[in-house]
C-alpha cells in the first residue's frame, strides 16, 4: 500500500515538472506547450485524422442506433407515454407520441444556423492559434 502511495506521489510530481517545464522552455520562439497545441491542431486537419474520426463516428452511431432500437421496444420515449403505457392503453400512448414531438428533431433551418455558427467558431479558433 505504501509503495502504491509512493508511486502515485512520484507520478504526480513528474507530471507537475513536465507541465511547468513545458510552459517555461522556449523553442523556436514559442513555448513547448504552444508548439504541442499547434501541432495537434494541424494533425486534426489531416486527411488521416478525418478518416479515423469518420470511422469512429460511424461505429458509435451504429452502436447507438442498435441501443436505441432495442430500448424503444422496452421503454416508452417520454413521461407522457410512460404514464399512458402504465395505464394499459396503447391507443393513448400512441396519441401521446403523436402530440409530443421528439426533442431530438431539429428543423433544417436551425441545423443550417448551427453549422454556420460552428464554422465561424472553428475559423475563430484557427485565427487565435495562428496568433501564437
Amino acid at each position: 500500500m505504501l509503495k502504491l502511495i509512493g508511486w502515485l506521489i512520484k507520478a504526480s510530481l513528474f507530471a507537475a515538472v513536465v507541465l511547468v517545464l513545458g510552459n517555461l522552455i522556449h523553442w523556436r520562439g514559442q513555448t513547448v506547450s504552444d508548439q504541442v497545441k499547434t501541432q495537434l491542431t494541424r494533425a486534426e486537419k489531416s486527411p488521416t485524422a478525418r478518416k479515423i474520426a469518420k470511422e469512429a463516428k460511424d461505429v458509435t452511431l451504429g452502436y447507438t442506433n442498435d441501443i436505441n432500437t432495442k430500448t424503444k421496444s422496452v421503454w416508452p420515449r417520454s413521461a407522457v407515454e410512460r404514464y399512458h403505457a402504465s395505464s394499459g392503453s396503447p391507443e393513448r400512448a400512441e396519441a401521446a407520441r403523436k402530440q409530443d414531438p421528439s426533442p431530438e428533431r431539429i428543423a433544417p433551418s436551425e441545423r443550417q444556423k448551427l453549422r454556420s455558427l460552428i464554422h465561424d467558431l472553428n475559423n475563430g479558433r484557427d485565427a487565435d492559434i495562428s496568433a501564437y
